[in-house]
């Protein structure tokens, strides 16, 4: 049975009755923070302060580092010198004997890396080169190469009986002052002193090992912020030269292919010797093929000694 309401009621019941069409909320500035559920913008700004905190939280008990774990002065980073511009007081004044030329003869390597060089009257010899890699990609960064004194190239193997290994003479070649090693490095892409100057520090800084001597350390700290001076600012562009000359307790840089612009140098012992070490002596190495093809060099050279000394048994065989 259907129930029939008074006709005030049913008018009521129209007049509240929901619209057919829904009209399109109000639009205000409200809007975009709830539409990514924040109620208001109160709530988000709340939001971002705590999430800065959780993620700045573990910074607000970090300590200083101790004084005995600080990075050294010797390895802070320093401005480096106007090219060109006098050096600072205390470097090593330039050795006006040293002078280099190269001597016109076929090169079996590449023409940046001529057989013969001169120095001051003394003939330099090629013995090999090799290429700087960085990183698991291998990256190619520059080509090294070691020049010996000529008078010493067919007794190289020779310097290698004190040695474990018959075939790394470097070690002891290193220490005999008053025969001279030059390295040659040219980069296979644009880089700056900077970057070299860095990688020269670290590598002979991990030579040289922990030293207890304070006397001596605070001499090698010395010499470590001359050399970091001795570096221009600027870039050593592809295919420029740069020459780290070794003879005895001093380590001298030029730039050119003939060692035109020469750039200063530093007198240390235990310093020179951990720069020529980083490169010849070991097997981490700076340049790991430069080692290869020096070890291989070294035992070529023993051979064809042999093979003059001993014709007739070379004939034999």
């Amino acid at each position: 049975m259907l129930r029939r309401l008074p006709i005030g009621q049913s008018l009521r019941s129209l007049h509240t009755a929901r619209p057919l069409h829904k009209e399109p909320p109000q639009v205000t500035w409200k809007t975009p923070f709830k539409s990514i559920r924040f109620k208001s913008p109160k709530s988000f700004a709340a939001g971002i302060v705590a999430a800065t905190l959780f993620l700045t939280f573990p910074l607000w008990f970090k300590q200083p580092l101790p004084a005995d774990l600080r990075p050294s002065k010797a390895n802070a980073p320093l401005p480096p010198p106007v090219r060109g511009a006098p050096h600072a007081e205390g470097s090593v004044a330039a050795s006006a004997s040293v002078q280099l030329k190269s001597v016109e003869e076929p090169s079996s390597a590449t023409e940046n890396f001529p057989d013969f060089l001169e120095v001051e009257g003394k003939k330099f010899r090629l013995i090999a080169w090799g290429v700087r890699t960085v990183s698991f990609l291998r990256i190619q960064v520059y080509n090294v190469g070691l020049y010996i004194p000529e008078t010493e190239y067919n007794v190289l193997p020779t310097y290698s009986l004190s040695h474990i290994s018959a075939n790394d003479p470097f070690s002891t070649l290193i220490r005999i002052f008053s025969y001279p090693l030059l390295l040659r490095i040219i980069p296979v892409r644009n880089t700056d002193f900077a970057h070299l100057r860095d990688g020269f520090v670290r590598s002979t800084t991990q030579r040289l090992g922990k030293i207890d001597d304070p006397a001596e350390k605070e001499a090698i700290d010395r010499a470590t912020v001359e050399f970091k001076k001795l570096f221009p600012a600027g870039k050593l562009k592809k295919g420029e030269v740069l020459s780290v000359l070794q003879w005895g307790p001093e380590v001298r840089l030029y730039v050119g292919g003939g060692m035109e612009e020469d750039l200063g140098a530093v007198k240390n012992d235990e310093f020179a010797r951990g720069l020529m070490g980083a490169y010849l002596v070991g097997e981490n190495v700076v340049s790991p093929d430069l080692l290869r093809k020096l070890r291989a060099k070294v035992k070529a050279i023993a051979e064809d000694a042999n093979e003059l000394v001993n014709p007739m048994e070379m004939k034999t065989r």
